[in-house]
């Protein structure tokens, strides 16, 4: 049986939908990022913060602070769950700071599927939501978030059905099945 690893950048809540088992949530209540591996980056963990003046809930948010686009600031886990016909769903609250008036940037969540443990093994599969600055069906829309599916040649979509980007905190949610990607923002389905 092959055995996949989830690697997951972003703040999120990631479950089995059809039996709601949650495999990993980071609230940052912790005031740090000790449940994230932060060695992601090949210069170390850069441009990552806790911070208390701006969190949706609690005490505590993470901030990261894109530095280059040779050196992006991720967080990544590393989850394992082996069955093929599992539904997902991720959730994560971002908060947008530009709205529609940045008419690009990249702040987005992804998933990715490998084969073998972790990130040892081959890329099966990828998923994102969040702002991006490009598509690659059709025109982009900076008013609107974007989505990624990178197999089945899909690539980066606008969400056209969702709300459109705006100040303020945003709950972005995946619903992913074996044959099905369903990208939710503020609980509108977008694509």
């Amino acid at each position: 049986m092959m055995r996949k690893g989830w690697i997951v950048a972003g703040v999120l809540c990631l479950a089995g939908a059809a039996n709601a088992v949650v495999l990993f949530e980071d609230g940052f209540e912790s005031g740090d990022f000790s449940k994230w591996d932060t060695t992601l980056n090949a210069s170390g963990p850069i441009g990552q913060q806790i911070v208390t003046d701006i969190v949706k809930s609690g005490t505590y948010a993470a901030k990261l602070i894109g530095v280059s686009s040779g050196s992006p600031t991720r967080l990544g886990k590393v989850l394992s769950y082996e069955d093929p016909n599992a539904t997902f769903r991720l959730s994560f609250w971002m908060y947008d700071d530009k709205g529609s008036s940045l008419g690009g940037g990249r702040h987005y969540l992804e998933l990715r599927a490998y084969s073998g443990d972790g990130f040892v093994g081959t890329l099966q599969n990828l998923w994102a939501i969040g702002k991006y600055n490009t598509v690659t069906s059709g025109s982009y829309n900076g008013r609107k978030y974007q989505a990624r599916v990178a197999f089945g040649g899909v690539g980066w979509i606008n969400l056209s059905d969702a709300p459109d980007r705006s100040v303020g905190w945003h709950l972005m949610e995946m619903e992913i099945t074996p044959s099905l990607a369903r990208f939710y923002v503020d609980g509108v389905l977008g694509a």
